[in-house]
């Protein structure tokens, strides 16, 4: 008589792991007179606003690159936060234009590179228009972008970078200075070394989904008993022992059919006439 025995396993408990990131990267894409909404020049700094002679005229955005770490296996982001080191502002000083700093994300800029023509990109999209104000104290000011790092997870690819520029929604070129000003962070460091300086630092909250549990499904066609659970958890494998108790269990390699279909992962596995137990176990 044939017999073959599954057994469920199903472990609970979520781990929560934080992860900084401080290698961040930005510039200053700066409209140079005459204003016509184009960026001319890209210079170092994170200023946004209207200056002069800061080396140069014009109205001035800001774009922030932040690498992003690879997603933690079997993981699931839960927060990210940007913090921004703000110095403050130079105030309306006449200028009615200058209003509230605006922050707009793109999804598709997955590289470390900086082009003029970012000042202006469609591909940049409103995240909030009233990030700071020029009443707005000298302070660390964080941003809540748990959405925008996770439609970068969300995105195929090696390389993922959370892109945002820094603006202020409809001001005018007037000759004057006014402008929000923001300072590089200074990691700790031992003595001799330099400091490193970034820009920002983005902390992103992790937490470790519950391990998957398998389920069964017998096909009296094929003849075969398929285990199967949720693709997200494909860095797990099946394993098997003849006894529920011992102390080693063998990788199912020798399947006569897998597939994915519906978003789970399926192990066709032959009846035998020996006692079989079968659990998932994580690479």
């Amino acid at each position: 008589m044939q017999k073959l025995r599954l057994v469920f396993f199903l472990m609970f408990g979520i781990l929560a792991s934080s992860h900084a990131q401080t290698n961040s990267a930005v510039l200053s894409l700066v409209d140079t007179p005459p204003i016509n909404g184009q960026g001319d020049s890209a210079e170092s700094g994170f200023m946004v606003g209207e200056l002069v002679n800061a080396p140069l005229s014009g109205l001035f955005r800001s774009e922030l690159l932040v690498p992003l770490p690879t997603m933690p296996t079997n993981s699931q982001l839960t927060s990210a936060v940007l913090s921004l080191n703000f110095t403050g502002s130079s105030g309306t000083n006449g200028n009615s234009t200058f209003g509230p700093l605006s922050v707009y994300y793109s999804s598709s800029h997955n590289t470390l590179t900086f082009n003029t023509t970012d000042y202006s990109s469609a591909d940049f999209v409103l995240v909030t228009n009233s990030f700071l104000t020029p009443d707005s104290p000298p302070a660390i000011y964080n941003l809540d972008v748990t959405r925008q790092v996770a439609t970068n997870y969300s995105i195929n690819g090696a390389s993922q970078f959370l892109a945002l520029r820094f603006q202020v929604d409809g001001l005018q070129y007037q000759g004057g200075n006014h402008y929000y000003g923001f300072s590089d962070f200074v990691q700790d460091y031992p003595l001799p070394q330099r400091p490193v300086f970034y820009p920002a630092q983005l902390t992103l909250q992790f937490s470790q989904l519950p391990s998957p549990s398998i389920s069964c499904l017998l096909n009296q066609n094929l003849g075969l008993l398929f285990l199967h659970w949720p693709v997200v958890a494909s860095n797990y494998v099946v394993v098997s022992a003849d006894k529920l108790d011992s102390a080693s269990w063998n990788t199912v390699t020798n399947s006569p059919l897998t597939y994915t279909n519906n978003n789970e992962i399926y192990v066709g596995v032959a009846p035998t006439n020996n006692q079989c137990f079968f659990r998932l176990r994580q690479q």
